[in-house]
C-alpha cells in the first residue's frame, strides 16, 4: 500500500535449486471517485500488516518460511474477493436504487418487476431480494401502492372521469382501477372522491398552518427549525413535529409510521423536496397547493374543501375579518393616506423588494397601506406579485416615507448583503429621497405565509406602527 503504487512482488527462494515466485498485482484506487469498502482506515488496519509480514518473509528459506508465505498471499487475496463481492454487491444495490426511482417517476407506464429487473441487470431473484431488502416490499407491491395513490391524488384534486384517470396513475382502463382501488382501500373511487381528509399530515409550515386554522390537527407536520420554534407552530396538540433537518430516510420513516390519509405539499417544492414527496406517495398520496398562483385564502378554501371543514372556514374568517378592520382602522390614525411603505428584505444574493406575498400581505392587502410607485404599478399588472431583485442603481427609486427591513438571518451571508448595500451611495440617494423613518423586522415574524401567521402578523403590526 504504498503511496504510489499498490504493485507488491514477493520472489523468495525455498532452496538452492526450487524457486517460488508470487506476484500479486492492485490497481491505484482515487478515494475520491472509489472510495474504500469499510473506509480507509479500516483497510489499513486489515491489509497492511499483511503486506508489511509478507516483505519480511521474502529472503526467509524453509519450508515453514514458505508456509507463512503461502498463508499471507492467501490471507491478502481473500481480502481482495471478499472486497469486490462488497463491491459488486453495491453496485447490485445502486442499480435497484435507480430502477425505484425510476419507477417512482414512470410508474403510469407498463412497469414491471421484470421489466425492472432487466432495467437492474439483475436476475428476477436477485433483484426481488435486494428490492425487498431495501424497501420492505417486493416490486409489484411498491407500483401498486405508488399507483393506487396517484389515483386517489387525481380524484381529489379534479373531477375527470375514471376512463382519463385510470392510464394516468398507471391502470389499463377504468373498469380494472375501481376493481383493484376497492381491493386495497375497501372502498369505491366514487366514494373516495366524495368523502373527506382527517388524518393527514403537512409537509411544509404554510400547510401546516392552513390546517391549524381549520381546527385540524396533523398527524405529522415536516417544517424547518426556525420557523418550527415560532410561537404559532409550538402547538400543544398531538402533532407529530419532524425537522426538514432530519435526514431523508428518518422524516420518511416517522411519516410512513403515522399512515396518514393524505400528505399536503406545495407544488414550488425544490428538487430535493419533490424527490421526497415522490417517495411518500408509496404509502400517502400526496395533495399538491398552488403557491405562486393563489394566494393564502384560496389555498385555505382549497384545503377546506378537502377536509371538508366548510363551516371552520366561515368561523375563521369571520373572526380574521372582525380583526383585519379593528387593525386597519387603529392603523390608519397612524399613517396618513399619502404615506408610502417599503419592504425591503435582504438575502444573501442581494435586496429584494417585497408585493402582496408573505410581510406585503398584510402591510398592503389586509390594512391598504400604500407601497412604493413602482410596486404600486407592478402590483397593477400582477395582483399576486410577489417579490424581485434589485440592482444597486435600482435602490433610489423605491424611496418611501417608511422603510421597513428585514435581514434574513437564518440564511447566512445575508447580513454581509446588508452592509455591503447600506454602506453604499446607493443607500444614501435613497434616504435623501425623503425617507422618514427605517424600522427592522423579524423574519420569523413576518415570513410566514398562511393563516395562522396573516392573523399573528395584524399583532405585530399594531406594535410596528401604532406609537404609545
Amino acid at each position: 500500500m504504498s503511496p504510489r503504487r499498490l504493485d507488491v512482488v514477493s520472489l523468495c527462494a525455498a532452496s538452492h535449486d526450487e524457486w517460488s515466485v508470487s506476484v500479486l498485482t492492485f490497481r491505484t484506487l482515487d478515494p475520491a471517485s472509489e472510495p474504500l469498502i469499510g473506509g480507509v482506515e479500516q483497510t489499513a488496519e486489515r491489509v497492511y500488516p499483511l503486506f508489511s509480514e509478507l516483505q519480511a518473509l521474502d529472503h526467509a528459506v524453509g519450508g515453514a518460511a514458505r508456509l507463512e508465505r503461502s498463508i499471507r498471499v492467501q490471507q491478502i487475496v481473500l481480502w481482495w474477493m471478499t472486497r469486490r463481492q462488497l463491491s459488486e454487491q453495491q453496485s447490485a444495490e445502486d442499480a435497484v436504487l435507480e430502477t425505484i426511482r425510476y419507477a417512482q417517476r414512470q410508474f403510469a407506464e407498463p412497469l414491471t418487476k421484470q421489466t425492472l429487473a432487466r432495467r437492474a441487470g439483475l436476475s428476477l431473484a436477485h433483484y426481488y431480494a435486494l428490492f425487498h431488502k431495501l424497501t420492505g416490499v417486493g416490486p409489484a407491491e411498491y407500483l401498486a401502492s405508488l399507483r393506487i395513490n396517484r389515483a386517489k391524488e387525481l380524484l381529489l384534486h379534479n373531477n375527470l372521469p375514471l376512463h382519463e384517470v385510470a392510464p394516468m396513475a398507471g391502470f389499463k382502463d377504468g373498469w380494472y382501477l375501481s376493481r383493484r382501488f376497492k381491493q386495497r382501500t375497501g372502498m369505491t373511487p366514487t366514494r373516495f372522491r366524495s368523502s373527506k381528509l382527517t388524518q393527514v399530515a403537512a409537509y411544509s409550515s404554510p400547510c401546516y398552518g392552513h390546517l391549524l386554522a381549520l381546527g385540524v390537527e396533523p398527524v405529522a407536520a415536516v417544517v424547518p427549525d426556525w420557523q418550527y420554534s415560532q410561537t404559532r407552530f409550538q402547538h400543544a396538540g398531538a402533532t407529530r413535529m419532524i425537522s426538514q433537518t432530519e435526514s431523508e430516510e428518518r422524516r420518511l420513516e416517522a411519516l410512513a409510521l403515522l399512515r396518514p390519509e393524505a400528505a399536503f405539499c406545495l407544488d414550488a417544492l425544490q428538487e430535493e423536496g419533490q424527490s421526497f414527496m415522490a417517495q411518500v406517495r408509496t404509502f400517502a398520496p400526496t395533495v399538491e397547493i398552488p403557491w405562486m398562483s393563489m394566494d393564502w385564502l384560496a389555498q385555505l378554501e382549497r384545503i377546506a374543501q378537502l377536509c371538508g371543514r366548510a363551516s371552520a372556514l366561515q368561523s375563521w374568517m369571520d373572526r380574521y375579518e372582525q380583526r383585519r378592520a379593528q387593525t386597519a382602522q387603529l392603523i390608519r390614525k397612524q399613517v396618513g393616506e399619502s404615506e408610502t411603505v417599503a419592504i425591503l428584505v435582504f438575502r444573501p444574493e442581494g435586496c429584494c423588494v417585497y408585493g402582496v406575498r408573505n410581510v406585503g400581505y398584510v402591510l398592503y392587502r389586509a390594512l391598504g397601506l400604500t407601497p412604493p410607485a413602482p410596486v404600486a404599478e407592478r402590483l397593477r399588472r400582477d395582483s399576486l406579485f410577489h417579490s424581485r431583485l434589485l440592482a444597486p442603481a435600482e435602490l433610489p427609486a423605491y424611496a418611501a416615507d417608511r422603510i421597513l427591513v428585514m435581514i434574513r438571518e437564518e440564511l447566512p451571508g445575508s447580513r454581509h448583503s446588508y452592509e455591503q448595500l447600506r454602506h453604499s451611495s446607493a443607500w444614501e440617494d435613497m434616504m435623501n429621497r425623503g425617507v422618514k423613518q427605517v424600522q427592522y423586522i423579524k423574519s420569523a415574524e413576518w415570513l410566514g405565509y398562511d393563516p395562522s401567521s396573516i392573523y399573528a402578523q395584524l399583532g405585530h403590526a399594531e406594535r410596528l406602527f401604532i406609537s404609545d
